[in-house]
C-alpha cells in the first residue's frame, strides 16, 4: 500500500513541477524557521547555566508602572477624550 503512494507522489511531482516546487520550498521554509526559533528559545532558556551555582542567581527585573501619561502622548490623549 505505501508504495502505491510513493507511485502517485512521484507522479504528481513529475506532472505538477512548479506546484511542486512552490510545495517544497515552502515546507523547507517553515522548517528552517521553526528550528531558528527552537534554537532561540533555547539559547534563551539556557542563559546563565553556565555558573556553578545556577540555581541560586536570581535574574533581577525592572518594573516601572506610571498612572500618567508619557508628555508626548498626552496632547493627543486630550484630544481625543
Amino acid at each position: 500500500m505505501i508504495i502505491n503512494y510513493i507511485k502517485i507522489a512521484w507522479r504528481n511531482l513529475t506532472k505538477q513541477k512548479l506546484y511542486s516546487l512552490i510545495n517544497i520550498s515552502g515546507l523547507a521554509v517553515g522548517l528552517a524557521v521553526c528550528m531558528m526559533i527552537m534554537m532561540y528559545v533555547a539559547h534563551e532558556i539556557s542563559y546563565d547555566r553556565f555558573h556553578k551555582n545556577a540555581a541560586r542567581q536570581l535574574g533581577q527585573w525592572r518594573h516601572e508602572s506610571t498612572k500618567q501619561p508619557t508628555p508626548a502622548v498626552s496632547p493627543t490623549l486630550n484630544l481625543v477624550t
